[in-house]
């Protein structure tokens, strides 16, 4: 899988006083320059606050360090090649919403994850390419396309689903869905918990957040056309 790199000087600044991942700071160079031409375009009062985090972002990528990580005890450039988001290392967003079929069901329609693209548009597609096994392509921040690998950890039929990223993934991440039966015995409340290390880190998230890509509406958003498409009974592909 094609990643993103950084020049040989830059990728060694330092040594062990760097903190960012070589990855993370190459999608920092990139989010720096949208920013702050972002900002250029606008020329209105936000201007000063997107050429700042620009210049932040850009900085972060050509000195390979982070003060906001060093504050909080982050390095991810020490995360590389690790499966997951180990520890408590990244963001984390949880959801929940009902659903009007029964867990045996929505469970079902979750499992197939080829179906995820149908209602979350920002998912572009989920292919299973062996068992257990699965290649993610994405549309990041700024129109950006990341992609990587995960596999499930966790499957309990009817009850819960659980993930994470393979080693070496540009996007860290894992998550866990619980299907728990409502009070009314014939519904379906569906929690979703998402954990991921997103590009650029915290200052990324900042970022995304500028583009109107909040973690925590998109999921919220996500379930809600989830629960909408499946109630509608709709042909789904085959598990």
């Amino acid at each position: 899988m094609k990643t993103f790199g950084l020049p040989a000087e830059l990728r060694h600044a330092k040594g062990k006083a760097l903190n960012v991942a070589n990855t993370e700071r190459a999608l920092s160079a990139v989010g720096g320059l949208l920013l702050a031409g972002y900002g250029i375009r606008r020329r209105d009062g936000t201007t000063p606050l997107l050429l700042l985090l620009g210049g932040l972002l850009a900085r972060r990528a050509l000195s390979g360090k982070c003060e906001v990580y060093q504050h909080f005890g982050i390095d991810t450039a020490h995360l590389q090649g690790k499966a997951g988001v180990p520890g408590n290392k990244g963001l984390r967003v949880e959801r929940s919403i009902a659903v009007n079929l029964s867990p045996a069901t929505v469970f079902s329609y979750w499992r197939n994850l080829e179906n995820l693209p149908l209602f979350m548009p920002h998912i572009l597609s989920v292919e299973r390419t062996e068992d257990g096994i699965s290649h993610w392509k994405v549309e990041g921040p700024a129109g950006i396309p990341l992609q990587w690998d995960a596999e499930i950890i966790n499957e309990q039929p009817g009850k819960l689903l659980a993930w994470q990223s393979l080693p070496g993934s540009l996007v860290q991440n894992a998550g866990t869905v619980r299907f728990i039966p409502d009070s009314s015995g014939d519904g379906t409340v569906v929690t979703v918990v998402l954990q991921y290390h997103p590009p650029g880190g915290r200052l990324g998230a900042a970022v995304a957040a500028i583009f109107g890509e909040l973690p925590e509406e998109q999921l919220e958003a996500d379930l809600e056309r989830f629960r909408d498409w499946i109630e509608a009974e709709p042909t789904i592909l085959p598990p």
